[in-house]
């Protein structure tokens, strides 16, 4: 998507903006697409979404929402985006609010652009939005920014749902994942993080690509990458006590099913569910196992 497209969703009466805070510029109710496209690329809506879909700004937080009741946020990857979740985020919208942050990795102080400090983000996040009681789905980095955030302040979360998450891992992306203006070889790297190859759109492509291209988008890709390796949680996930489901693919190259194991004897409240012939996002790949899941967490919960 370009910076001419129209950006999806219209503002309730009762929404507020923000004026000249951080790097956002909002221009009375009119969004500035390209602030939006700069501070986060890669969060665009897929054609093929539900129109209610909405974009929302309040204070200085961009966000996408749809439905009513108890929240349920998703924090996405480094490279991720509601295309990872729009299945799994539309059919929960029936009965909750979902929302979808967009997390500042790419207009962050270079020297706060870690892992640590989206944790710290999400914090803000939840309070200025007033949460409570909320599930957070964190997929692969996202699911790191969960849990720092809920090792923090366990308070407000009801329960995480982590896939392929960060965490204890130092697994490296796939090697030449950063290498500049090679459509092909973000295709393939694409890809590959999926046990079925035909899973990711083109569309989703094309915005990796994009982001790509920015030399600073690559530097600051790879300041959070770092920082995801050297950030190990392992003795804090111990004092985690929030209910916690996993789901893993049993293909995922980027953290393999026994770093699910692992997460599962350290968080000692949690159950783990793996998924065959899936990579590195279940909620993408194999969204509709991925409901039934989840909803029997719920109801096990009785949330």
């Amino acid at each position: 998507m370009n910076c001419n497209s129209k950006l999806v969703g219209t503002k309730p009466e009762n929404q507020t903006d923000s004026k000249n805070i951080d790097n956002f510029d909002f221009l009375g109710t009119n969004i500035n697409e390209e602030i939006i496209k700069r501070c986060d690329p890669i969060r665009r809506l897929p054609s093929y979404a539900k129109k209610e879909i909405l974009l929302q700004t309040k204070s200085n937080h961009v966000y996408f929402e749809i439905g009513v009741g108890n929240p349920i946020l998703f924090c996405p990857g480094l490279f991720g985006g509601i295309y990872n979740i729009l299945e799994v985020f539309e059919y929960f919208s029936d009965k909750y609010r979902m929302l979808m942050p967009f997390f500042p990795m790419y207009n962050l102080p270079l020297h706060k652009t870690n892992i640590k400090s989206l944790g710290y983000y999400l914090g803000e996040f939840i309070d200025d939005l007033n949460l409570e009681d909320v599930v957070i789905i964190g997929s692969s980095m996202g699911g790191g920014i969960a849990m720092i955030h809920t090792i923090r302040d366990q308070s407000k979360v009801k329960a995480m749902i982590l896939c392929g998450s960060s965490g204890i891992s130092n697994s490296p992306l796939p090697t030449g994942l950063f290498r500049r203006k090679n459509y092909e070889n973000i295709k393939i790297q694409t890809k590959n993080i999926f046990h079925n190859k035909e899973i990711p759109p083109d569309e989703m492509i094309q915005e990796i690509y994009n982001l790509i291209l920015s030399y600073e988008n690559v530097i600051r890709a790879i300041r959070l990458t770092k920082s995801v390796r050297q950030y190990n949680m392992q003795e804090e996930m111990k004092e985690i006590k929030t209910p916690t489901l996993l789901i893993w693919g049993n293909n995922d190259p980027i953290t393999p099913p026994q770093i699910g194991a692992e997460f599962h004897k350290l968080l000692p409240n949690s159950v783990l569910h793996c998924l065959a012939d899936c990579g590195h996002v279940p909620t993408q790949e194999r969204p509709t196992e991925v409901i039934d899941i989840i909803n029997g967490f719920f109801q096990n919960n009785s949330f």
